[in-house]
């Protein structure tokens, strides 16, 4: 009698860490790859900034990481009661990243999510005639610019420190359970 071994095959129903990584992976890269972004002061038709604006430091801080140029504007005026402005402009390396841009600001983004682990799932259950699972994973935003951890730009833009945290973040998910295997329900990460 023949003896046949199934090699390989696995069930895209059943709950388990490599099925659940390979369906958050695929919503993941959903988002491609310029998931951590930043919005910077400076637009198409909006560069001059007085060294008094609030504004100053992020476009300041956007300068010392490469992603503009700084021109001092020169003082026309005889009085010294008069603020120092400066032209920001858009380097090359800064160009790379630009996501987005309007007359008065420009976004710039950076890296690609990647499940680092599955830590835990519970065991599917049935909520509201649907079986679901909670599935707690670890992320890293991988393929960061420079400019992403530079440490003035997080002094400015906090909320990135934790995104780009070497050792990645928690985040928890609910899974559904169709005919054709595992699918993501929630959260929306961005």
């Amino acid at each position: 009698m023949p003896l046949v071994a199934l090699v390989g095959c696995s069930d895209p129903k059943a709950a388990n860490e490599k099925n659940f990584k390979k369906v958050i992976q695929a919503h993941l890269d959903e988002y491609g790859d310029q998931v951590i972004c930043i919005n910077a002061p400076v637009g198409q038709e909006q560069n001059v900034i007085a060294e008094n604006d609030v504004k100053y430091p992020f476009a300041a801080a956007l300068t010392s990481a490469g992603l503009l140029k700084e021109e001092k504007l020169s003082n026309n005026n005889d009085t010294e009661a008069t603020i120092a402005q400066s032209n920001f402009t858009l380097t090359d390396e800064g160009q790379k990243f630009v996501k987005a841009q309007n007359a008065n600001a420009t976004d710039f983004c950076s890296g690609k999510f990647t499940v680092e682990k599955i830590n835990n799932f519970t065991e599917p259950a049935d909520a509201l005639g649907e079986t679901i699972s909670k599935v707690d994973y670890r992320v890293k935003v991988k393929d960061l610019a420079d400019w992403a951890t530079n440490e003035e730009v997080q002094t400015l833009y906090p909320g990135l420190k934790p995104l780009t945290n070497p050792e990645g973040y928690d985040v928890k998910s609910i899974l559904g359970l169709t005919n054709n295997g595992w699918e993501y329900k929630s959260p929306k990460l961005l």
